[in-house]
């Protein structure tokens, strides 16, 4: 019992280490102080107490407006614009998820100039300049909101970690047990299966599941500190352009 406690505290503490990687990012993108989660927390706590401290009927008015404000931003969010597959809301403004507030700002407005349908109304191919337009105006309202944006990239981030974790394990089942049956008789070459399954590693012992995870943390905390670096040298390179 005492070890599965410690492998779960262990689990907890490896989630807080990445989440403060990911708020690195998002503080450098943002131009803003980073917090760590206990700062985090501290000040939403701070934050509470000082709401608290209001009259009653301000509180009520108050907790009214968020209600209305939430179902307003609820109702933007479910605005979003149709995506392709291997399209994001970043794609649409020809950006990555790395890219600031200003060039946000800036793409939508050279692209807007480009696909507002008052500028393409003598086009030969005009026919879906408005539909174009509106895909890269609703791209901009989500991406241009604080909120929309936290819970679009917070999305964003649960595909990148699924998808880097499927390839870690891949990966880790080709060099431990190379291609094996799933469990509905396919193997890892499709014989059998238009989409094939793979399976986790299968592991000797504890130790070596053990060594797995901490292999598998390592590497997403690598990545999420690329990212977090690329993240900040791109807005000091921003902040030094007049």
């Amino acid at each position: 019992v005492e070890a599965m406690h410690k492998r779960e505290n262990l689990k907890k503490d490896r989630r807080v280490e990445l989440d403060d990687a990911y708020e690195e990012e998002a503080a450098a993108r943002e131009e803003r102080p980073f917090r760590s989660k206990q700062e985090r927390e501290q000040h939403e706590a701070d934050e509470r107490r000082k709401r608290s401290k209001t009259s009653s009927s301000s509180s009520s008015q108050q907790q009214e407006n968020e209600q209305s404000g939430g179902q307003e931003s609820a109702n933007r969010q479910r605005r979003r614009p149709q995506l392709l597959d291997d399209e994001t809301l970043y794609t649409l403004l020809e950006l990555d998820d790395l890219a600031t507030m200003k060039e946000v700002r800036k793409a939508y407005r050279k692209l807007a100039l480009v696909f507002h349908p008052d500028k393409r109304r003598h086009d030969d191919n005009n026919e879906n300049a408005e539909e174009d337009f509106k895909r890269i105006h609703d791209a901009y309202r989500i991406l241009s909101d604080d909120q929309l944006r936290k819970q679009y990239d917070l999305e964003l981030r649960k595909k990148r970690e699924e998808k880097f974790r499927r390839e870690f394990e891949e990966k880790a089942a080709r060099s431990m047990n190379g291609f094996r049956r799933d469990d509905e008789g396919n193997d890892a070459n499709g014989n059998g299966a238009a989409s094939p399954k793979w399976q986790k590693p299968k592991f000797s012992n504890e130790a070596e599941e053990r060594a797995y995870e901490k292999a598998l943390h390592d590497a997403m905390m690598r990545a999420a500190k690329k990212r977090a670096e690329e993240a900040r040298k791109r807005a000091d390179m921003l902040a030094r352009k007049p």
